[in-house]
């Protein structure tokens, strides 16, 4: 990048005369530029190197430049780490290709290169998490030939549930969204003192937080539970967050409104001495 490599062109500035051509294409004379950029050999294993990560050869002409667009995409990759290491490895594989036909009678076409690139990939023994969130990711993987550790599954946790007082009605809610913020969606079920489902709900709501997604599923089922008329309400939550701020009555601003609209159904039908979760 600094050009400190010993290029024909670098050599010529420092007043050494010599017939520059570029050993790996024999197409144009050797420079700094063109054999980190333009060499059709050099391209070749870029777009092989690229190929595993879904990408394209992005067709620019200056070193520097490079490195900016490979940072950027660094950063919205989930292989960061493999990424990263892929501008130094393949240039170094280039080099000493460059090298060793120079200075040695040993000449390896683009796709041999390539090979050598992977075992270096294998040989540092990346840990690769098995959390990977596209397939894609995965196939990259298996092009590379890096090996994905499998993590020890947790212990399965046994939750039971269990019916409502006589009398009463259960509702189980539930928000989640991928990402945190993210694609997010909302769930619930209520249930009669028999253990009989009388209502359902499931609903996306766009790109929300948890914490967002967890009210509006309680804000959901408590409309649903004034529509159906429901009296001595049991609601059940796995957000901590959630049931203490509603047991502290500090509701959010994003659902004020809409917990204002309730406090009526709400206050006619549950009783003080019974807690709400």
């Amino acid at each position: 990048m600094h050009k400190k490599l010993p290029t024909d062109d670098v050599v010529s500035a420092k007043g050494i005369p010599l017939a520059s051509k570029c050993c790996l294409c024999d197409e144009q004379a050797e420079s700094f530029n063109h054999l980190f950029m333009g060499c059709k050999f050099f391209v070749a294993v870029w777009k092989m190197f690229l190929d595993c990560f879904g990408m394209s050869w992005p067709n620019i002409e200056d070193l520097p430049l490079l490195v900016r667009w490979w940072i950027r995409k660094c950063k919205i990759l989930v292989l960061k780490e493999p990424w990263s290491m892929g501008l130094v490895i393949v240039a170094d594989n280039v080099w000493t290709e460059k090298n060793s036909r120079r200075y040695g009678s040993r000449f390896l076409s683009p796709f041999y290169v390539y090979d050598k690139i992977k075992r270096v990939y294998q040989d540092s023994k990346i840990s690769i998490s098995d959390r990977l969130p596209h397939i894609s990711d995965i196939m990259c993987c298996r092009r590379l030939g890096l090996i994905i550790n499998p993590k020890c599954p947790p212990e399965p946790l046994e939750i039971f549930w269990c019916k409502p007082p006589s009398g009463w009605t259960k509702l189980n809610v539930d928000g989640s969204s991928m990402g945190n913020p993210g694609r997010a969606g909302i769930g619930g079920v209520i249930r009669n003192d028999l253990g009989a489902m009388i209502g359902s709900f499931k609903n996306f709501i766009g790109i929300q937080s948890n914490y967002v997604a967890e009210f509006q599923a309680l804000i959901v089922c408590l409309l649903m539970a004034k529509k159906l008329r429901v009296s001595s309400l049991w609601i059940e939550s796995d957000s901590a967050a959630v049931v203490a701020v509603v047991q502290a009555r500090s509701i959010p601003w994003f659902v004020a409104q809409q917990w204002i609209s309730l406090e009526p159904f709400l206050a006619f039908y549950f009783l003080e001495d019974f807690p709400l979760f």
